[in-house]
Order: C-alpha cells, then sequence, then structure tokens
C-alpha cells in the first residue's frame, strides 16, 4: 500500500509544480480581488481552524494560488481546476508560525496562454485558538424531522462524527442539545415523542430521566448548565407551531405558557423556582459565568391565540443564591414594549462583559425570521447596540468560545433557505469582525448540501460517549425525577402547594 500512496504524492506533486510554482512577473494586474466561494476575504480566523478551503469563481485554464505571511511557510498550488484544496499540514504549521500576522492569499489565471493576477485577499491570523469542536444538529429540509443527527465537528481538520443519529431509535425527534462551560464531558439531549426523556452525560456514564412531574408544565426543554455542573436550568414550555404568510417568516414557533425550573444533577430532582413560576412567560435560560445570576426573556401571559403574531419579549435577570438553592427578585434589562422588539437567546459571554443575544419584531424562535439580527449587550454599562456581522437573512442561535475572543451563530446568509455555521472574532475592544462560514474539505458542499446546521455549540474536544451507548441509552425507560416539595410552589402555577413542608 505505502508504494501506491508515494505514487499518488508524486503525481500530486507535478501537478502543484506544472507551472513552475509561481507566475511569471510580467503577468497584467486586474485591479479587483478575485470571486471566491465561500467568502473568505478580509476575515479573521483563529490560529488552530481547518484550511480555508475554496472555489475561484473565475473561468480560465489554469488558476494559480499562493498563501504566505510575515514569518515565512509559503503555499503554492497551481492547476488546471478551480477548487483549491490546502495541504492540511503545511497550513497548520504556516497558521501556527504566524499568529498574529496577515495572511496574503494570491490568486492567478492563465487563460488563451496569457497569465492575469488579482489583487491579493488579505486575512488575519488571530492568536486567540477558538474550542476544538463544534456540535450542531442536522436537519434534513426546512422542518422535517425524520432524518435527524447530532454530529460534532472536529474544527482543526474536517473530521465530522456523530453524537446520535435517530435513524437507530425509531426517528424519535432530538433537539436541545447542551454543554456545561463548553465542556465535552458535561452534556444533556433532549428527546421527543418516541422514546421521549432527556439524556444526561457525565464523561463515559450516561443516564436517562424523565423531568416531567405533575408539578411542572412538561418536561425540561431549553437548557443551561449552571457553571457547577450539579444543576441545570430548564424551560417548561407549552409550544405550539404556526404557519403564516408573512413575508420572509412562513413559520412561528408559539409560547402559550412557560416557566423556568432547576434540575438538581446529583438528588435526581426538579427544583421550582417561585419568582420564575407565574403567569408571564420565561424562557430560554442563561446563566452568569459566575453562577450568581440568570438571564432569561420574558413575556406577559397569553390572552388569546392571535398572540403570536405580535408577542414581544424582555431581557430579564434573577439573582440566585447557591448555597439556599434561591432566587431574589427579577430585574427587566431591555423592556420589549420600550423598544418595541422582541429578544430571544441570551447567551452571557464567558469573561462576563457581553450578552449576546437575538433581537426581531416579535415571538422568540428566530431561526425561521429574516429579520433575526445578533446583538450585544454591555454589563456593565447596560448599552446594547446590533453587531456589524449581522445579514439581509436570519442570523439566529449562538454559542461562545472559552475564551470569549470567538462566537458562533446560525445564519441563512447563503440562499436565506439553510442554516450554516458562521464564526466570529471579539477583539479586546468588543468589535466583531467579518464572520466567515465553517470550513469544508469539499468549499462547494454548502452549494449541493441540502441540509440544515442547527444549534451549534462550541465545546472543547470530542464527546466521549460513544454513538452506540447513546442510542442504548435513548431507547431505555427514563428515570422519574423526584420534586422538591420544600419549596412549597407548585411550578405549573406558582401557586402554594397544600400540604407541602416550607
Amino acid at each position: 500500500m505505502k508504494p501506491v500512496i508515494n505514487l499518488i504524492f508524486f503525481i500530486g506533486s507535478l501537478l502543484l509544480v506544472s507551472c513552475n510554482g509561481k507566475m511569471s512577473p510580467e503577468s497584467s494586474v486586474l485591479n479587483r480581488q478575485p470571486e471566491i466561494f465561500p467568502d473568505y476575504r478580509g476575515v479573521t480566523i483563529p490560529v488552530n481552524i481547518a484550511p480555508l478551503n475554496f472555489f475561484i469563481q473565475e473561468k480560465a485554464d489554469k488558476y494559480f494560488v499562493e498563501i504566505a505571511s510575515e514569518n515565512g511557510g509559503v503555499l503554492s498550488l497551481c492547476q488546471s481546476s478551480p477548487v483549491i484544496c490546502i495541504p492540511q499540514r503545511k497550513w497548520q504549521k504556516l497558521l501556527q508560525k504566524n499568529a498574529g500576522q496577515v495572511l496574503k492569499v494570491s490568486v492567478g489565471i492563465k487563460s488563451q496562454g496569457k497569465w492575469q493576477r488579482f489583487i491579493p485577499i488579505t486575512d488575519t491570523i488571530a492568536r486567540e485558538p477558538i474550542d476544538g469542536y463544534l456540535a450542531y444538529r442536522l436537519l434534513t429540509g426546512y422542518i422535517y424531522w425524520r432524518d435527524m443527527k447530532i454530529a460534532q465537528r472536529n474544527l482543526e481538520n474536517f473530521r465530522e462524527t456523530y453524537i446520535y443519529r435517530n435513524s437507530s431509535t425509531d426517528m424519535a425527534c432530538a433537539n436541545c442539545h447542551s454543554f456545561c462551560n463548553n465542556d465535552h464531558r458535561k452534556m444533556s439531549l433532549h428527546i421527543r415523542r418516541r422514546h421521549g426523556g432527556t439524556i444526561i452525560a457525565d464523561g463515559r456514564n450516561v443516564k436517562k430521566v424523565n423531568t416531567k412531574t405533575p408539578q411542572t408544565i412538561s418536561a425540561g426543554s431549553y437548557t443551561s448548565w449552571h457553571p457547577n455542573g450539579r444543576l441545570i436550568a430548564y424551560s417548561t414550555n407549552k409550544l405550539g407551531l404556526d404557519y403564516a404568510s408573512f413575508p420572509g417568516r412562513s413559520i412561528i414557533v408559539s409560547d402559550s405558557i412557560s416557566d423556568l425550573t432547576l434540575y438538581d444533577v446529583e438528588r435526581n430532582m426538579i427544583i421550582p423556582c417561585p419568582s420564575l413560576a407565574t403567569k408571564n412567560r420565561e424562557n430560554v435560560p442563561n446563566w452568569s459565568p459566575d453562577g450568581k445570576w440568570l438571564y432569561f426573556i420574558c413575556a406577559g401571559p397569553c390572552v388569546s391565540i392571535f398572540d403570536d403574531f405580535n408577542l414581544r419579549y424582555s431581557l430579564c435577570r434573577v439573582p440566585f443564591d447557591e448555597g439556599s438553592l434561591t432566587f431574589g427578585k427579577v430585574d427587566t434589562l431591555i423592556d420589549a414594549d420600550d423598544v418595541r422588539q422582541s429578544i430571544s437567546f441570551p447567551r452571557v459571554s464567558p469573561d462576563g462583559k457581553y450578552i449576546l443575544f437575538c433581537m426581531t419584531e416579535y415571538g422568540y424562535f428566530t431561526v425561521f425570521d429574516r429579520k433575526s439580527n445578533l446583538y450585544f449587550y454591555e454589563i456593565a454599562t447596560g448599552k446594547y447596540w446590533p453587531l456589524a456581522c449581522n445579514s439581509e437573512s436570519a442570523d439566529s442561535f449562538h454559542s461562545w468560545s472559552r475564551n470569549s475572543r470567538w462566537f458562533v451563530f446560525s445564519s441563512k446568509r447563503m440562499d436565506n433557505f439553510y442554516t450554516r455555521p458562521f464564526f466570529a472574532y471579539v477583539d479586546t475592544a468588543g468589535r466583531v469582525h467579518k464572520p466567515f462560514v465553517m470550513p469544508q474539505a469539499d468549499p462547494e458542499k454548502y452549494l449541493t448540501y441540502m441540509v440544515n446546521y442547527n444549534l451549534p455549540e462550541l465545546v472543547d474536544g470530542k464527546v466521549l460517549v460513544s454513538e452506540q451507548k447513546m442510542r442504548d441509552a435513548v431507547l431505555e425507560n427514563a428515570q422519574e425525577v423526584g420534586y422538591d416539595k420544600t419549596k412549597a410552589i407548585d411550578a405549573m402555577s406558582g401557586a402554594t402547594i397544600a400540604g407541602a413542608t416550607p
């Protein structure tokens, strides 16, 4: 086998140097940058990202690409194909040697025996790495859930593996995967319909629980792990799906009732939250990195079936005492009535400086909404603003890297139909740089791969539970959870439980 590999490498080397490894200095200059797909022009990239393979959208007989930076390690390719696949090892060495430097990508084309070169593309190599893995849900079509996968991608190369595939569990619906502090060892995953329950993974151990109790609206839904790894904040919801003919928004996910509860993983116990079990709709929780605050969105009580079409959520937070497991008074940070907009998916940066959230006209389920944009809320000042990385399409669900220098978000900007994961760099001044789509081994994949990437979550490593063990856990009967009646509150109504022991 080794001689065959050596022969392939030798032939490939001949192809790469077939135009002497460089363009003629007499080649004419085109006064523009080349058109490439994906658009990796003028972006800031992590020092540990996989090669940014791209497709040159210029007709020619031959293509020349040179990738270089300040500290050496030049990469040169010359070929007849416009598909540029960058050697991974050489790319990694180039980035490591030039962290913090400008990356220069020079492109030339040869037609009718003459070379022409474009103005070079200049990107920036950030010194700070991004978390090594991205976990996401792969969903075929628009809302079709019968072919669903939870996958994980190594961002330093192109290896994608599966955490869970619902084809192995009678097409059970999987949603809302979540991690504790980007830790690949602590994960939760909800299963709906067949084999319903919540999967809790801790290292290589996994269990399945039923978080629905007689005192709660539903099983746990939207999830946020407390930094201590023991508590999970869940929303409990009564949701619906409506179809509409509004331009740019044909699907509306309704939220008629919702509250927040805590789940104690070690005690297998639901803990009600009196200040968060009201007639208002409290939803999509997220902990601060120190665990002292729980952020969430909140709307008033549902008054009619038409409420979904003008419902707006405010951004709120509530203090939390870990010792007594109690919450304080709710504070509204951005009032939806004041801004005449609706807020969703608040995610606090690990350094505690910013809240990254979505804002749109109404509702909270922003993935179907072209008017959804990303915003920063500066916790120290209370100021908030839209991000420069927003597009004319839906920019939605997001998560932070552990160092707070990167975040990933879902966007439909490529075709207004399929969501793709985009990464953006946040510098020390809080400026967000031009985002770039997750690189693929085949740069044309996004043109033909008719699958949505949903709920992208950055994590620091590969999930330890095997796909087979995850499947077996889904097929198990769920353990029933207890309900802490010492809090004396019914999580579904907010009413005092008769006979409870305070």
